[in-house]
């Protein structure tokens, strides 16, 4: 019975890096950034038709799942300033709050074996220091030395975000911030 203890604590120290181990070789997703539909045509990686396609996709990301802030100077405390515009909840859950303007959008590769566009477009929003950006889903982009190259993990493509909750001061505080689930992700 005294065994048992220090082999609880053996088990739970190599699951906790195990799954560190499994985190640092999490599948990704490649793909480019793009910050408007017009520099997604002159890249001449995808069709008028489908940058069409994809930003529309993308617009409607943003509308329903960008990260949503009580207060604008909250806001603007995870995004930078002037990087922030009030919005409006819509329906039975009619309310008031601030979300960040997106700087860009990701589309994953088509070899990624997503085809839907729904799965493949993430808006991206920027840190307060716009050093690094991440998706709607609060997932960290990996950006590449090349000025459009990025990845993300391949979970951020694998579901639609959900509608994130209006963050307070509390929540942000409790999380870490923006991008802080477990130390790479926002919660929604």
């Amino acid at each position: 019975m005294k065994r048992s203890g220090p082999l609880k604590l053996v088990v739970m120290a190599t699951a906790g890096v195990s799954l560190a181990a499994c985190d640092k070789f999490e599948e990704k997703a490649d793909g480019q950034v793009f910050v408007d539909q017009e520099q997604c045509v002159s890249a001449e990686q995808y069709s008028v038709n489908e940058c069409t396609a994809a930003f529309k996709v993308a617009k409607d990301a943003d509308n329903a799942s960008a990260p949503r802030y009580n207060t604008n100077r909250l806001c603007e405390d995870q995004h930078g300033r002037y990087a922030c515009v009030p919005a409006h909840g819509t329906g039975t859950s009619y309310s008031s709050y601030f979300v960040p303007i997106a700087a860009g959008y990701f589309i994953a590769n088509a070899a990624q074996g997503l085809s839907d566009w729904k799965y493949r477009v993430r808006p991206v929003y920027p840190d307060r220091n716009r050093r690094h950006f991440y998706t709607s889903g609060g997932y960290l982009l990996d950006m590449s030395s090349s000025n459009r190259s990025a990845r993300i993990p391949k979970k951020a493509t694998a579901k639609l975000p959900k509608p994130p909750k209006v963050q307070t001061r509390t929540s942000i505080a409790s999380r870490g911030g923006f991008g802080s689930r477990s130390g790479r992700g926002f919660g929604g």
